[in-house]
């Protein structure tokens, strides 16, 4: 027996929620996500709770790695693009 479910795209407003519930039961004692980075991941990500989470462990292991305390609006958009998630932008004329 095989189920199949398919979630709808979630709003701005729930995708700040799923990542802050996220890092809550990861055992995160704060949100290192910029209002900002938040909105930017919804964009980026169209809502989809899959590239959500893919969107923001990158994020946060490239945030470790610059030792940043807060991940940013220029950092979820630098790997969005490193994932394909946006459109590239144009090249200079």
């Amino acid at each position: 027996m095989a189920i199949r479910y398919q979630l709808q795209s979630f709003t701005e407003a729930v995708t700040k929620d799923y990542i802050l519930f996220r890092l809550k039961v990861a055992g995160s004692q704060q949100n290192p996500f910029t209002p900002g980075a938040i909105a930017a991941v919804h964009r980026c990500t169209g809502g989809i709770p899959r590239l959500i989470n893919t969107l923001c462990d990158n994020a946060l292991l490239e945030g470790f790695l610059r030792k940043r305390d807060k991940i940013d609006e220029e950092l979820i958009q630098e790997i969005a693009h490193d994932l394909k998630l946006v459109t590239p932008l144009p090249a200079a004329a």
